[in-house]
């Protein structure tokens, strides 16, 4: 056997080991026998790029045409087509290449690995193929290929130019920035003998790893790939990203425009050196800043940028980028062009609480942070106007400390090591690699580390002081050099260079000539030819493996009816069905339990809610609310009953409790719901709340809470209304969420549905509507005086009134509770756990009580 095992390292999340193995080449292999019917392979190049050709990216493309011993365009995806597999698939980034494929069972794996890595040690690397998937002139003097048409439909998208321009401020003069993916004009004067030689010095079998994840017999997989010739070439060969990193040694600001149709919103992003890649655990400190910075609407950035009547921007949000030197980078998305000089300070709009005292302490709350803007520079797209308030805003905290009190950091690291539970939860595939590819791909012995065990080092942070925090946040966001990139949309920028593009074209025919076209419209069809050819009938394809080789994790189900509402000739239609479904059973319901329930017992970590409702037949007027209040009521205050009157609650309250209490909670129209859209059943609305197995009676509150005791004060709406026609704005900016937008209207002629109701283009209006009337000066009155004099039509036409908006939000939630005939609920819950149904039972009725008793209805009412 040529693989030794090299090491293995326990991952306690999944109760399994991650074991490393060495070939003799020096590739490493490294398998997580993570439980469950999917497998996945990874194969991981470190790969190190010193100009804009995209050399990393071309040579992907190229891989997948052919390898040496299987040269045949077509043939590994026919294969991978028999394994039961979404096909195979690669990506590029700054700094590694990753090939990978996702099958069901190991069985198909094992078969598709040994050819796709063949492909990857010993592509074809044709000039026909470069021709066609990378880079041409046709016939009539275009310049074209795969590649080229994919850059030149993103190189000027506002996301690939914030990534390239934030890349090359920060790490200046190294391979982080240049564009790892290429640049139009540079792919143009790239070869196939440059592509070549990048392979040669780049996909090294020991600059190489393979990540294995699923229920996998390693023992076969050395079998299997002991059909390739994975010996290492002997030519000399350098591992990529050796050199050091210069250090930053001042600030930079730059300023970029971008091609859009719509100016009234860009991005500013702020970027910070960060640690080196190996310190991990600096790394989880600052994820626990970050997080306690920007997560929640309660939280300071949010606060200070987001969550107020006239936002700076729609939404702000830290990351860090696993390079060698770590890059720290804030993100503040949908900031305003162009603001009123009055606009910077707090408009002090009540919160229309029952409370004139706690409507003042909302607003004293909205209003933190804000009170110096006076100060600062209106325009929020010249230099160092929103890097200055965050900076104001960093160093109060620094030198006053945390004003939710010194506990809320330990809150923050539990928080934390919750939500990374979580999203081993939803992709463990994913987060383990997370964890290990810092380690495969910078030089060092390629070995996964202390990394992955981000329990243990959770709990030594929460031993840290104060004070090591308030230093965390000195050290590298405020006396770290700073880089600031400002992208501002042009609105004529498109146009210029579509004008430009027909120019070159014209220039370029005119200087080949019709005999030097002809000559390239026959080399492009000659290699169309060529790379065409068919596969010929005397190769075998493997067999489809047996769906009964796949492992099935172990499930239980119970679908309850409500037995006061269900006729016992449905129950027993309905049990005949469900009893024909594998792991399912039946049972009649659960005592005066309101609505149907299926509770579902399986491996968890945790106990998952989802309350479905029906909204098909929502009154057509109510539908373009829905986007609003969808993200309203998770962001809002509430009311809550009272002895003597009701008890308000803040919204940022709200969200400390809700943070602390509640895992994960989200809802929308349909499921797959994007905000605009949805693509997946739209005439449901759903909540989703995830809990931890001790918070169950808790999180069973919360549902109730948000539910029926959620309110809507202006200063929610307006705040929630901005930012999200800056979210409108940024939809418009992506093709693919414009082409779903046309395709809801082309498919909904009546434009009555949910589908088109929540769709950029009709939010675009109607928000717009709603934002007039929030700022006119008494929009009730206006409305009052339109229906009797005809020249205030216009204002009810163009404008939605305070009132009329909350109204329409509460007749949502009133159809949502009024008819639990509509109401469908999913519990899924770890089998070691009690049934929670009848917490949330006792939960719900006593909310039915309060809102259908006269008595606290009109307590409520006060």
């Amino acid at each position: 056997m040529v693989f030794k095992q090299v090491q293995s390292l326990p991952f306690p999340p999944l109760s399994v080991s991650i074991d490393s193995y060495q070939h003799s080449s020096g590739l490493m292999l490294h398998v997580a026998p993570i439980k469950g019917p999917i497998s996945h392979a990874y194969i991981v190049v470190p790969t190190e790029t010193f100009n804009d050709m995209g050399l990393p990216h071309t040579l992907e493309h190229l891989i997948f045409l052919g390898s040496k011993n299987n040269p045949y365009r077509g043939y590994l995806d026919q294969v991978a087509a028999r394994c039961l597999t979404t096909g195979t698939n690669a990506y590029t980034m700054d700094d590694h290449t990753c090939y990978y494929i996702t099958t069901a069972g190991q069985q198909g794996l094992l078969t598709i690995l040994p050819l796709l890595l063949d492909y990857v040690l010993h592509p074809t690397l044709t000039d026909e193929n470069f021709v066609t998937e990378i880079y041409h002139i046709d016939g009539e003097g275009r310049e074209q290929g795969v590649v080229y048409c994919e850059m030149l439909g993103r190189e000027n998208t506002e996301k690939d130019l914030l990534d390239l321009n934030v890349n090359a401020v920060l790490f200046p003069n190294t391979g982080y920035s240049k564009a790892s993916g290429g640049l139009t004009p540079d792919i143009a004067k790239l070869d196939n003998n440059m592509i070549r030689d990048y392979h040669k010095s780049m996909y090294h079998p020991s600059n190489m790893s393979i990540v294995l994840l699923g229920q996998i017999d390693v023992k076969k997989v050395f079998q299997c790939l002991d059909k390739v010739s994975i010996a290492s070439p002997d030519i000399p060969f350098t591992l990529p990203w050796t050199d050091p990193i210069p250090p930053l040694l001042e600030d930079v600001s730059k300023v970029c425009t971008f091609p859009s149709e719509d100016s009234s919103v860009g991005t500013v992003c702020l970027g910070w050196r960060g640690p080196t890649i190996d310190d991990f655990k600096t790394i989880a400190a600052l994820c626990v800043l970050f997080r306690y910075l920007h997560e929640t609407s309660a939280s300071p950035i949010q606060r200070r940028f987001v969550e107020r009547e006239d936002p700076l921007a729609s939404s702000a949000y830290f990351s860090i980028k696993n390079s060698k030197i770590t890059g720290i980078v804030l993100e503040f998305t949908g900031v305003p062009t162009n603001r009123d000089s009055d606009e910077d300070s707090e408009s002090g709009d009540s919160d229309e609480s029952d409370s004139e005292d706690e409507s003042d302490e909302e607003d004293d709350e909205e209003s933190e942070g804000d009170e110096s803007d006076s100060d600062d520079e209106n325009d929020l797209y010249v230099p160092n106007s929103i890097k200055k308030r965050l900076m104001k805003l960093l160093v109060k905290i620094r030198d006053n400390g945390f004003s939710e009190g010194p506990d809320i950091i330990n809150k923050t690291i539990l928080r934390e090591g919750v939500k990374f539970l979580e999203s081993i939860e939803d992709d463990p595939s994913e987060a383990i690699l997370g964890l290990l590819f810092p380690d495969l791909i910078f030089p060092g012995n390629r070995l996964p580390t202390q990394r992955v065990q981000q329990q243990e080092i959770f709990q030594e942070l929460l031993s840290k002081p104060t004070q090591f925090w308030l230093d965390l946040l000195d050290k590298w966001l405020i006396k770290q050099p700073i880089v600031e990139v400002i992208m501002k949309p042009d609105t004529e920028m498109a146009k210029k260079m579509t004008e430009e593009t027909q120019r070159k074209i014209s220039e370029r025919v005119e200087k080949l000539g019709p005999v030097e076209l002809q000559k390239l419209k026959t080399r492009l069809e000659e290699c169309i030819k060529e790379n065409h050819k068919p596969i010929p009938d005397t190769i075998v394809f493997p067999d489809i493996p047996s769906p009964s080789t796949i492992p099935i994790l172990p499930v239980e189900s119970t679908i309850f009816l409500p037995v006061a509402n269900a006729s016992s000739s449905k129950k027993a239609q309905k049990s005949e069905r469900l009893e024909k479904i594998p792991h399912f059973y039946f049972s009649e319901g659960l005592t005066n339990f309101p609505f149907p329930v299926q509770l579902v017992n399986v491996e968890t970590q945790f106990v998952h809610f989802k309350i479905i409702f029906d909204i098909s037949n929502l009154p057509v007027e109510l539908r373009p609310y829905l986007v609003l209040f969808q993200e309203l009521i998770l962001e809002t205050a509430l009311e809550l009953p009272g002895d003597k009157k009701p008890i308000f609650v803040p919204h940022t309250e709200v969200a400390l409790q809700l943070n602390s209490q509640v895992v994960s909670v989200e809802n929308g129209v349909g499921f797959d719901n994007r905000g605009f859209s949805a693509s997946c059943i739209p005439d449901l609305f759903y909540f989703y709340f995830l809990s931890e197995k001790d918070k169950v009676d808790q999180v069973c509150s919360w549902i109730i809470k948000i539910l029926f005791y959620t309110v809507f004060p202006k200063s929610r709406i307006s705040s929630m209304v901005s930012n999200l026609l800056s979210d409108v704005s940024e939809d418009l900016r992506d093709a693919n969420a414009v082409l779903g937008a046309l395709y809801a209207f082309a498919l909904e002629p009546t434009h009555t549905k949910n589908e088109v109701a929540i769709s950029t283009f009709t939010q675009k209006k109607f928000l717009t509507k709603i934002k007039k009337g929030l700022k006119s000066n008494n929009t009730q009155s206006n409305t009052k005086k339109s229906r009797g004099k005809k020249k205030m039509q216009r204002v009810v036409v163009d404008e939605l009134s305070e009132t009329e908006v909350r109204e329409n939000l509460e007749k949502i939630r009133t159809y949502l509770l009024a008819d639990e005939g509509r109401v469908f609920a999913q519990i899924s819950k770890p089998f070691d756990v009690a049934s929670p149904l009848r917490q949330l039972q006792e939960h719900w009725k006593k909310a039915i009580h309060i809102r259908t008793h006269p008595k606290i209805q009109n307590n409520n009412n006060n």
